[in-house]
């Protein structure tokens, strides 16, 4: 495990609004070069929330753990870089209409965003080599 995350901002998570999950998730991937997820094997996780399909993400380990530990016992967590993400990750959930969902925890929803626009938001990012919600 490369990255953690600081006590403020592990206790500040559950907490957090969308717009601040979403801004959270963003710098931290930006950061650290690597996207959290969960894998049901053989599969990438995904889950419905209000009748749509969803990939649930987090910017470290220590989220996806506890995700797979108290919610979706079957799950293992696993990491990408953050550019395996964007050029392979991304691209099925988006063509099939699967949502991105930032930072679920427990039962609560994370954070819904488009594939396509949390790569463009990312992408953007990278280009300017700075957070800007712009893309």
């Amino acid at each position: 495990m490369r990255h953690m995350p600081t006590a403020g901002e592990y206790a500040a998570a559950p907490t957090m609004t969308d717009g601040e999950r979403r801004d959270y998730f963003l710098t931290r991937v930006f950061e650290t070069d690597e996207v959290w997820f969960l894998k049901a094997p053989p599969r990438l996780f995904e889950r419905e929330v209000d009748g749509c399909r969803t990939f649930p993400v987090w910017p470290y380990r220590r989220f996806a753990s506890e995700a797979a530990l108290e919610v979706w016992q079957d799950c293992v967590p696993s990491a990408v870089s953050l550019e395996h993400f964007l050029d392979v990750l991304l691209q099925e959930p988006h063509g099939r209409g699967v949502l991105v969902e930032i930072m679920p925890r427990g039962e609560a929803v994370g954070c819904l965003i488009s594939a396509a626009r949390l790569k463009d938001i990312l992408v953007g990012m990278m280009d300017a080599g700075e957070y800007r919600l712009d893309g």
